[in-house]
């Protein structure tokens, strides 16, 4: 009796630490992809205001 509720102890503490570990590596993607967007963002921003200046400008 105690060897099975071992077994289903340390079964748990196993699926437990794999389900921590997968939501790391899923959270560590997103955050890779967010920060890439937001540097894109911030480039696109950047085109546009070139444009508008030269616009502006004249050219």
């Amino acid at each position: 009796m105690v060897g099975r509720e071992r077994r289903i102890l340390v079964g748990l503490a196993v699926a437990m630490f794999f389900g921590i570990t997968v939501y790391f590596r899923l959270w560590m993607i997103d955050y890779s992809v967010s920060s890439h967007d937001t540097e894109e963002e911030d480039s696109l921003i950047l085109q546009t205001r070139r444009q508008w200046m030269n616009l502006q400008s004249g050219g």
